[in-house]
């Protein structure tokens, strides 16, 4: 008798265990379902209207006034960067069409509006001592408390010389903007790394910050 009581009670036990295993399973998975992924945001139809006639509106300005909404700039010699939202690639696009007298087809503003969303693509204009620079340059963005890395980078690896003697870099750089709130504000960091080089000598670091206000910006 002892020892079917003492077999029932462990029987007991084990199942005891296993519904409470079940139910710490069931509510673990409701935590996940509970939790929603971050939407991407895809321009409604009025903004791809609206973006349309921005680039329309825009033929007539130079590539630098166009941008200007999309830009954070630190002085020539400095740096700037340039922020590609979905919103500035469609009406680029627009202005480019409008320029060569082409007529965009619907399928290829669609494209355009779904590649873009839920990515912030900036391009950076870099100015360095030597040439080979902006090569190891290193980016992060800065949303609040957060720091998010680049799903994308590309750095120029011989910069050009310009009229003054000075070397230019284009760097490229894009980060998924699918948790960052609509009207954020921002903060491109750049790198550009110490460099110790036989032929054209030392050069200490140099850290960029490039503020956006998205409030601010379409």
């Amino acid at each position: 008798m002892k020892g079917s009581y003492s077999s029932g009670k462990n029987y007991k036990m084990k199942k005891l265990v296993l519904e409470i295993a079940v139910l710490a399973l069931f509510l673990s998975l409701l935590a996940g379902c509970s939790k929603k992924p971050p939407k991407r945001v895809v321009l409604s139809e009025d903004q791809i209207k609206e973006a349309l006639e921005v680039g329309r509106r825009g033929k007539n300005l130079n590539l630098f006034e166009f941008q200007k909404e999309w830009r954070s700039d630190l002085g020539y010699g400095k740096g700037s960067a340039v922020l590609f939202t979905p919103f500035h690639r469609l009406a680029l696009l627009s202005r480019n069409a409008e320029i060569r007298g082409i007529n965009l087809p619907s399928p290829l503003i669609k494209k355009v509006v779904k590649e873009n969303s839920g990515i912030f693509h900036f391009v950076v204009t870099l100015y360095g001592d030597t040439p080979s620079f902006a090569r190891n340059c290193t980016a992060i963005l800065k949303y609040g408390e957060r720091i998010i890395k680049p799903i994308f980078l590309q750095n120029d690896q011989y910069a050009d010389v310009n009229r003054e003697q000075t070397n230019v870099a284009i760097c490229e750089y894009k980060f998924s903007s699918l948790e960052i709130e609509p009207r954020a504000k921002i903060t491109l960091i750049v790198t550009i790394p110490k460099e110790e080089n036989e032929r054209w000598g030392s050069t200490e670091e140099k850290v960029l910050s490039f503020p956006f206000n998205l409030s601010k910006i379409r």
